[in-house]
Protein backbone atom coordinates (compact mmCIF):
# COMPACT_ATOMS: atom_id res chain seq x y z
CA UNK A 1 0.00 0.00 0.00
CA UNK A 2 1.43 3.24 -0.97
CA UNK A 3 1.12 7.24 0.37
CA UNK A 4 -1.58 9.11 -1.47
CA UNK A 5 0.62 11.43 -4.42
CA UNK A 6 -0.91 14.24 -2.46
CA UNK A 7 0.09 13.23 0.96
CA UNK A 8 3.22 12.12 -0.66
CA UNK A 9 4.11 15.81 -2.71
CA UNK A 10 3.09 17.45 0.66
CA UNK A 11 6.11 15.66 2.50
CA UNK A 12 8.41 15.91 -0.12
CA UNK A 13 8.11 19.24 -0.21
CA UNK A 14 8.01 19.75 3.63
CA UNK A 15 11.17 17.82 3.18
CA UNK A 16 13.14 19.84 0.92
CA UNK A 17 12.44 23.17 2.63
CA UNK A 18 9.65 24.15 0.05
CA UNK A 19 6.93 23.99 2.45
CA UNK A 20 7.73 25.64 6.04
CA UNK A 21 5.90 24.08 9.38
CA UNK A 22 2.80 26.07 9.58
CA UNK A 23 2.28 25.65 6.41
CA UNK A 24 2.76 21.75 5.94
CA UNK A 25 0.38 21.58 8.90
CA UNK A 26 -2.42 23.45 7.14
CA UNK A 27 -2.16 21.62 4.46
CA UNK A 28 -2.13 18.00 6.78
CA UNK A 29 -4.99 19.55 8.50
CA UNK A 30 -6.85 20.35 5.37
CA UNK A 31 -6.43 16.90 4.07
CA UNK A 32 -7.59 15.23 7.45
CA UNK A 33 -11.04 17.68 7.58
CA UNK A 34 -11.69 17.53 3.68
CA UNK A 35 -11.10 13.83 2.99
CA UNK A 36 -10.38 11.47 6.14
CA UNK A 37 -13.50 9.76 6.17
CA UNK A 38 -12.94 8.75 2.37
CA UNK A 39 -9.55 7.86 2.41
CA UNK A 40 -7.34 4.72 2.45
CA UNK A 41 -5.60 3.51 5.74
CA UNK A 42 -2.38 4.53 4.73
CA UNK A 43 -3.21 7.61 4.81
CA UNK A 44 -5.19 7.73 7.36
CA UNK A 45 -2.39 6.10 9.36
CA UNK A 46 0.22 8.66 8.15
CA UNK A 47 -1.77 11.35 8.81
CA UNK A 48 -2.37 10.12 12.73
CA UNK A 49 1.47 9.57 12.65
CA UNK A 50 1.72 13.23 11.85
CA UNK A 51 -0.31 14.36 14.79
CA UNK A 52 1.30 12.15 17.15
CA UNK A 53 4.84 13.55 16.03
CA UNK A 54 3.75 17.16 15.64
CA UNK A 55 2.19 17.10 19.40
CA UNK A 56 5.68 15.58 20.27
CA UNK A 57 6.77 18.61 18.43
CA UNK A 58 5.06 21.22 20.09
CA UNK A 59 5.95 19.32 23.47
CA UNK A 60 9.53 19.70 23.23
CA UNK A 61 10.40 16.24 22.98
CA UNK A 62 11.63 15.94 19.72
CA UNK A 63 13.40 18.84 17.82
CA UNK A 64 11.84 19.64 13.67
CA UNK A 65 14.71 17.42 12.66
CA UNK A 66 13.68 14.80 14.02
CA UNK A 67 10.11 15.33 13.45
CA UNK A 68 11.71 15.40 9.71
CA UNK A 69 13.29 12.20 10.43
CA UNK A 70 10.19 10.78 12.12
CA UNK A 71 7.46 11.79 9.20
CA UNK A 72 10.39 10.59 6.46
CA UNK A 73 10.76 7.21 8.09
CA UNK A 74 6.95 6.58 8.40
CA UNK A 75 6.67 7.54 4.83
CA UNK A 76 9.35 5.71 3.52
CA UNK A 77 9.09 2.32 5.46
CA UNK A 78 5.34 1.70 4.74
CA UNK A 79 5.20 3.62 1.54
CA UNK A 80 8.13 3.11 -0.57
CA UNK A 81 7.23 5.76 -2.79
CA UNK A 82 10.03 6.91 -4.86
CA UNK A 83 9.48 10.53 -5.36
CA UNK A 84 8.92 10.40 -1.12
CA UNK A 85 12.65 8.51 -1.26
CA UNK A 86 14.39 10.95 -3.34
CA UNK A 87 13.54 13.88 -0.58
CA UNK A 88 14.53 11.95 2.07
CA UNK A 89 18.03 11.29 0.40
CA UNK A 90 18.60 14.62 -0.41
CA UNK A 91 17.28 15.68 3.37
CA UNK A 92 19.19 13.31 5.33
CA UNK A 93 22.16 14.56 2.49
CA UNK A 94 22.07 17.76 4.12
CA UNK A 95 21.48 17.16 7.82
CA UNK A 96 24.83 15.22 7.50
CA UNK A 97 26.95 18.14 5.37
CA UNK A 98 25.90 20.19 7.77
CA UNK A 99 26.71 18.36 10.75
CA UNK A 100 30.29 17.45 9.40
Amino acid sequence: MTLSLELANQLSSFLAERLSLSAYREAMMRVRVETFDSMQLRDKSFLLEFETRYAQLKAGAITEYQFKQLLAYAAVNDAGGRRVNRSVRSYESRAISNVV
